[in-house]
């Protein structure tokens, strides 16, 4: 049993590799093969588990066969872990690193099932984990096997965890520019099929390259978490803001006129203005902001009226800042 063959590639992408020979294993009864030409990346588990298995070592062979049975089918997911790993055993992989990879293809193979949303003992599962075993090996792999349902349980919260950070700018806890791209468009769509009125602001903080310049870059994000916040308590409870790059902000308004949005962005300018900033070193600075705002006319498409936005931008800053043009 084991490797019949050397594993040559070539290389033709920054991650992805295609065999200029076949791949020969033998296992108990047959003889798998991994033919000429085929694709891989030296991968056998999602992104987030590759740390466990490195794309190069002696264990190389075994990870490309791996990721060949996964994905030609042509035996079970549950055979092609333990062809894994009884081919690793065969090229001396050592016993910890072993076990440890073959729990991340088995945690790999409870990802593309599905997930399970009963609650987790933790304690109690660490606890059966320590009851021994007949030998070590065993042992090792009933720990390995909770670990990887505890870890798929846990994969859709987690999963949704990420989602939400990525939607969410870190600094200032507004919306980020990638959720804006995304939601824009629909809010859009919703104000044509429901008629309603839709505008669209833009808020920019003035002189904010002087402040970063002259007081230090953790100054400016500290102002900019600030105004944020002054943004996020004065507008109303249907509204919504994102960071739209650097030191503007966008302000969503769907089911706002512009007489109606006008009002609302005068509070957060006037916020602005009356509130305290401060320096890191206790210094007192004032801030303002300016901001353009348009609503939609019409079926005007999203490029158009963000080209409206930006114009009245400029307009409020060339005509002195700290104010609102519509």
């Amino acid at each position: 049993m084991g490797f019949e063959s050397e594993l040559i590639v070539k290389q033709v992408a920054d991650f992805d590799w295609v065999l200029v020979a076949p791949l020969q294993y033998r296992g108990n009864q047959d003889l798998f093969e991994v033919p000429t030409k085929s694709r891989t990346n030296f991968a056998s588990v999602p992104a987030i588990f590759q740390w466990v298995i490195p794309r190069s070592g002696r264990y190389t062979r075994a990870a490309v066969l791996h990721d060949h049975l996964w994905r030609t089918g042509k035996v079970s997911r549950a055979d092609a872990d333990g062809i894994f790993r009884r081919a690793m055993a065969e090229l001396e992989v050592p016993f910890l690193r072993r076990w440890l990879m073959w729990a991340a293809v088995r945690v790999a193979s409870l990802f593309q099932s599905h997930f399970r949303d009963q609650p987790i003992d933790i304690p109690r599962v660490l606890f059966l984990s320590l009851i021994p075993g007949s030998v070590v090996e065993n042992r090792t792999r009933v720990i390995a096997e909770r670990v990887a349902e505890l870890i798929a349980q846990r994969g859709r919260k987690l999963f949704g965890e990420l989602k939400e950070q990525a939607d969410v700018d870190v600094l200032t806890g507004l919306f980020s520019r990638r959720y804006l791209d995304r939601r824009l468009p629909v809010e859009l769509e919703v104000s044509t099929d429901r008629n309603m009125p839709f505008t669209v602001a833009l808020l920019d903080i003035d002189h904010f390259g002087a402040v970063n310049k002259t007081h230090g870059f953790p100054t400016g994000d500290k102002v900019l978490n600030q105004v944020a916040a002054r943004i996020r308590a004065n507008t109303r409870s249907e509204d919504w803001a994102a960071r739209y790059g650097g030191e503007e902000i966008c302000v969503v308004m769907l089911g706002a006129s512009i007489e109606v949005a006008r009002p609302a962005l005068e509070r957060i300018r006037s916020a602005v203005a009356a509130e305290t900033f401060r320096t890191t070193g206790g210094q007192e600075i004032a801030i303002t902001v300016s901001g353009g705002a348009a609503e939609r006319d019409g079926d005007e498409s999203l490029l158009t009226l963000m080209e409206r936005v930006s114009r009245n931008l400029l307009s409020a800053k060339q005509g002195g800042r700290n104010r609102i043009v519509t």
